[in-house]
């Protein structure tokens, strides 16, 4: 989100009035455009593959779905609004034909270094895995300056955490629109922790 996307938010968010309709929907307008240019999908690669029962028996219970696993590369900005790669976890259920309500995992805090992360089937992708053969296809961005994105990781930095969850979000629904390779419905469910 760059800093005139943060600023009309919080013009919207704040408790100042808008009394002209016409302004607020201009405002709404101007911030949907901001917004669409993060959410571009650079690209997908299929990771692996896990059967509904090699996940029953990694986990101790049975569940409902077998998972594809996919890394996926998308731009977000960083701290300064500029748009760089950044890289995490897509968990689909394996099913041809059903529609699947969207979830998205952030992972807690990482200490074994850039790469211990979900797209890199470590950092705790685990539980993106389990959320997702109960019927979630699941998004667990890496989050800036770890996995494939440049930099040194902003830790516990709201607004760039926050983005890279929401562009991946939206990749992840790009990626289903040109693929087909699972389908959506309208439900979006968050989780995470640190």
């Amino acid at each position: 989100m760059t800093d005139l996307n943060y600023f009309i938010t919080t013009i919207l968010m704040s408790s100042i009035p808008i009394n002209n309709m016409k302004r607020f929907y201009t405002f709404i307008l101007l911030l949907l455009t901001l917004n669409a240019y993060s959410q571009e999908l650079e690209s997908f690669d299929f990771l692996d593959s896990f059967t509904k029962d090699e996940i029953s028996i990694q986990i101790g219970i049975s569940v409902n779905y077998g998972v594809d696993l996919y890394k996926i590369r998308y731009y977000t900005p960083d701290l300064n609004g500029d748009q760089h790669i950044a890289s995490g976890l897509l968990c689909v259920p394996q099913s041809q034909n059903l529609a699947f309500p969207l979830a998205c995992y952030q992972h807690g805090t990482i200490l074994n270094g850039r790469d211990d992360v979900p797209s890199n089937l470590q950092g705790g992708y685990t539980l993106a895995l389990v959320f997702a053969s109960y019927g979630y296809v699941v998004c667990a961005p890496d989050l800036l300056g770890l996995g494939d994105s440049p930099g040194i990781h902003p830790y516990i930095h709201a607004k760039s955490e926050a983005s890279a969850s929401v562009d991946m979000l939206y990749a992840t629904i790009e990626m289903s629109e040109a693929s087909e390779l699972f389908y959506l419905n309208d439900q979006l469910f968050i989780s995470g922790y640190s």
